[in-house]
């Protein structure tokens, strides 16, 4: 079991790059994979979902006690009837057998508070045993809290925008000891602009540390599918695999690419199979 933990430090970008990543991987491979909003119902990634959650027909209104997401799951946890066989019927199913979705709290701060981060853990423990791949948005912490709380196996995805000063202060930091765990990460510059005089290879050659870095370009109308809260339909109605380059297919050439590094990586760290087993 892998986790792809997605952390943008507050400056956006790294919701949007969890959902489509886990939406693009979903429908080129059969493993199974489980998108967590470890925040707010209806906010974080499930921001572009929100239509889809709708269909699921799981609507409550704010005194009502939530039957899917993270609250059915840690009550059910609590009482001990959580398990591997029954932990998918608590969440929203996005590409069927494949892909499902945990949406977050609708009981305010309660399930982030101290005296609930254990039964959290054993939630996530129990998603671990169910599902081949987490896909994680970290927020409201600092990478360094990210990295250093990282589980064997983990990836870890910095989302990016593409401004050198930010880039500047993040390699900084990364060069100046943020971690053991630079070998499992990975950069993405989103929005990127793919005609700027800074683009990916002078920024490989400006920045010294061996990381992976994907280019995400900016497009209206995946912008628009997100707002709109049905990402889901964008990617089902446009194809994976590229036959021209224009924007579209540019941007989804770069979530190919990000995909394809997030499985390499696993791969590597020997907590998953191989591209070629996966018949990538």
């Amino acid at each position: 079991m892998s986790r792809f933990v997605f952390w943008d430090g507050g400056l956006g970008g790294a919701a949007e790059a969890a959902v489509a990543t886990a939406i693009s991987l979903g429908l080129r491979h059969p493993q199974r994979m489980l998108l967590v909003n470890e925040g707010s119902a209806d906010f974080g990634i499930e921001e572009g979902l929100r239509q889809t959650v709708r269909l699921h027909g799981e609507l409550y209104a704010d005194e009502a006690i939530p039957e899917h997401g993270f609250d059915a799951l840690l009550r059910l946890q609590a009482s001990g009837r959580l398990s591997r066989s029954n932990f998918a019927d608590y969440t929203v199913p996005l590409l069927r057998g494949r892909l499902d979705l945990v949406c977050g709290t609708r009981l305010g701060d309660s399930a982030w508070q101290e005296t609930e981060k254990k039964a959290v853990t054993e939630v996530l423990a129990m998603a671990e045993q169910t599902y081949d791949w987490l896909i994680l948005h970290a927020h409201g912490q600092p990478l360094s809290e990210v990295l250093r709380n990282h589980r064997k196996g983990d990836v870890f995805v910095v989302v990016q925008p593409h401004r050198l000063g930010i880039l500047d202060e993040l390699f900084a930091d990364m060069g100046s000891g943020h971690g053991d765990q630079q070998t499992n990460l990975i950069v993405v510059i989103s929005p990127f602009d793919p005609h700027s005089r800074w683009g990916m290879n002078n920024l490989k050659r400006r920045y010294p540390l061996s990381l992976p870095m994907v280019g995400l370009p900016h497009l209206t109308e995946f912008s628009d599918a997100w707002n709109d809260r049905n990402i889901l339909t964008y990617f089902r109605q446009n194809p994976l695999w590229p036959k021209r380059g224009g924007e579209r297919e540019l941007l989804i050439k770069g979530y190919r690419e990000l995909g394809n590094k997030l499985l390499e990586l696993t791969a590597s760290t020997g907590t998953s199979i191989s591209l070629a087993e996966k018949g990538a």
